[in-house]
């Protein structure tokens, strides 16, 4: 939507993440195991020396609990077709991206979705764009369906009839 607008999308859904990765001054949310360059540089080391045993451990810090074994191996199979020169370009562009400002002007019906036991990324982060406890809905503008729905359990527990019934009533 940043390059290219957003006139022909018709809602955004953001799943456990954060619009900063990196820890700074106005931001304690940072991702839990990539939060600097040295960081970064320490997980673009690993895939490209062990890309399937990068994306075993990912698979585990991802999911909340263990996937059956056919699921294991298409998420495995699916991370795979992505060669690691790519995941580490992707990943160094996204740990370095502040969407803070950015998110204040979203102007599509928007549904996040977070959980307290993420072990990725601090829940709080998707209640507070600025790190200052302002909640995102005060940094969205009025005129916007924001839906905030926070788990208590892990985020394969989310009620997903209500948060499609909620995404349905602010279309």
């Amino acid at each position: 939507m940043e390059l290219f607008g957003s006139e022909r999308v018709a809602a955004a859904v953001f799943v456990e993440q954060t619009p900063r990765q990196y820890y700074a001054v106005d931001w304690k949310y940072a991702h839990a195991a990539c939060f600097d360059d040295a960081s970064l540089a320490a997980l673009q080391a690993q895939v490209s020396a062990d890309p399937a045993g990068q994306a075993r451990q990912q698979l585990e810090t991802i999911m909340a609990t263990s996937p059956h074994e056919d699921e294991r191996k298409m998420f495995l199979a699916v991370m795979a077709k992505c060669p690691p020169s790519v995941r580490n370009s992707l990943m160094a562009d996204h740990t370095w991206a502040d969407w803070r400002s950015w998110l204040t002007t979203l102007a599509l019906p928007t549904l996040v979705l977070v959980a307290r036991q993420d072990k990725v990324f601090d829940w709080r982060a998707s209640r507070s764009f600025a790190g200052d406890g302002v909640h995102v809905s005060a940094r969205v503008p009025e005129a916007v369906p924001l839906v905030l729905l926070v788990s208590d359990g892990v985020s394969d527990q989310v009620d997903f009839e209500t948060a499609e019934a909620l995404c349905r009533e602010h279309q």
